[in-house]
């Protein structure tokens, strides 16, 4: 085994891959949806799962960030975690009713709309990381499809 020659090829690729770390608001992803600037596959998620991820937005905790490949028209595609997105885009559409939660239980049977404008604030304004890869890295995106 060559450990320069793989060192060698690590770097290599390393110098190709060009990515960029972003946080955006809900309102601002929701802006991106609605323009069709985000391209992602809706999944189907338990409703159980999407109120636990709507109990850690509105208590202000982190979650993965949302992988995102950036084609050469700047339109976004998704490739890891679109269940984030999905969740968010349900939420807002009032999809789903929320059940009661771990740590906020009064919610159980609201949707978006129910909420106050207080609270539709906090879920506009909460933060969701990106991992944005450029389209000059496109093969990568293979490694996304396992």
């Amino acid at each position: 085994m060559n450990l320069e020659k793989l060192q060698k090829e690590i770097d290599d690729v390393r110098r190709k891959v060009k990515t960029e770390t972003i946080s955006m608001s809900v309102g601002e992803i929701m802006s991106k949806i609605k323009r069709k600037e985000i391209i992602f596959k809706e999944t189907n998620i338990d409703v159980k799962i999407q109120s636990i991820l709507m109990e850690k937005i509105f208590i202000g905790l982190e979650f993965p960030p949302v992988y995102i490949f950036q084609n050469r028209a700047g339109i976004w595609e998704t490739l890891c975690n679109s269940w984030t997105l999905t969740t968010i885009l349900n939420f807002y559409n009032n999809k789903f009713k929320l059940i009661e939660g771990e740590y906020i239980k009064s919610w159980k049977g609201l949707n978006y709309k129910d909420l106050t404008e207080k609270q539709k604030i906090i879920f506009r304004n909460k933060r969701i990381d990106f991992i944005i890869i450029d389209a000059e890295s496109e093969n990568i995106k293979k490694l996304f499809t396992i």
